[in-house]
């Protein structure tokens, strides 16, 4: 099952192979990642704790990843090399780099569709902000949002025929839903909410719902409706802002971070809002909680040594280990779905 991330997702893709049907060797990261070094923001491949990373990207920019291919031989990431945020693939040992967009507007947030063959992403090509599909070369563009309304925050859904995403409607901020062949486009308003202003959409592990953010009194908070519209719920009430949050590889359970005392915290819960725990339970700075694919862990960035490091958590918040342990700020892990 695939792992998604709003700062990391994984995909798949097989591009630039002499021989398409030869197996694909990998350098076996367990997960990529950036790094700030020399003013800009490079792509590295972890080679274990304590072990120095692999440099993948060399360019004066910056670079962030957001997807690795199933056979961990691809990885898609964005860059401003060329000024503007645009989308990229390479292999997995930093070689190949190809520009998927080629535009002279900015593309960002790409994931590879579940059966690999498109990518999804925010283009900002024509009027605005719009969300489309491409094949996997770049090519065959196809506009899945209103370009009036324009849209952001683009999800697939686990079996890959739908996407929902985030639009303007009658003047606020409602989450959609379109087949990803670009039909039957709907917005799927909750018109009992004041003010409603509700974004970052992701459906469930099972496809039967959507969660999302949405503005009480004046914190985000994680509700859950049925794919229709409907049954809207309130599943954090924490009252205080929200944000990051990821499912488990089962959909049983949610990590998310929360502010608490003037710091983020991250906090784990039954994926119907009940038994919400901090695991953090620190006075430090830790966010964008993701689960492991197979272990039974949590990853997050944390700046408990001064910079921005990964770290790894027990799911009862014990045992947390600086994974990359550097004197460089570290940030966007991405998980090798072929090495977890």
């Amino acid at each position: 099952m695939k792992i998604r991330l709003m700062l990391l997702l994984p995909i798949y893709v097989m591009i630039g192979c002499d021989n398409p049907n030869e197996e694909t060797q990998n350098d076996g990261f367990s997960f990529v990642y950036s790094s700030y070094r020399d003013s800009t923001y490079q792509i590295y491949g972890f080679n274990g704790v304590n072990e120095e990373p692999t440099q993948l990207t060399d360019l004066g920019s910056y670079n962030f990843p957001w997807d690795i291919s199933t056979d961990g031989s691809k990885v898609l990431f964005v860059s401003n090399r060329d000024g503007h945020y645009q989308i990229y693939i390479m292999d997995i040992d930093g070689q190949n780099e190809n520009n998927l967009s080629n535009t002279i507007e900015g593309e960002t947030t790409p994931q590879f569709s579940p059966d690999g063959s498109k990518i999804l992403f925010r283009s900002n090509r024509g009027s605005g902000s719009q969300i489309s599909i491409m094949d996997i070369d770049g090519s065959n563009l196809i506009n899945l949002s209103d370009d009036e309304v324009g849209g952001s925050s683009p999800s697939y859904s686990y079996d890959g025929s739908k996407v929902t995403f985030t639009s303007s409607w009658d003047g606020k901020s409602v989450i959609h839903i379109v087949n990803s062949d670009g039909s039957d486009l709907l917005p799927l308003p909750n018109t009992n909410i004041e003010n409603e202003h509700s974004i970052s959409p992701q459906f469930s592990p099972d496809d039967t719902e959507i969660f999302y953010y949405s503005i009480v009194d004046t914190y985000y908070e994680i509700f859950s409706m049925s794919i229709d519209g409907s049954n809207f719920v309130n599943i954090t009430k924490s009252q205080s802002p929200v944000s990051s949050f990821r499912f488990s590889p089962d959909g049983s359970r949610i990590v998310f971070q929360k502010g608490v005392e003037g710091r983020n915290q991250i906090f784990i819960m039954d994926s119907d809002g009940t038994s919400q725990v901090n695991i953090s339970n620190n006075d430090f700075w830790d966010v964008v909680p993701q689960f492991h694919p197979v272990e039974d862990l949590i990853i997050f960035i944390s700046k408990r040594e001064g910079d921005k490091e990964i770290y790894s958590i027990e799911l009862d918040g014990s045992n947390p280990i600086n994974l990359t342990n550097n004197s460089y700020p570290d940030t966007s892990p991405i998980f090798n779905p072929s090495e977890n």
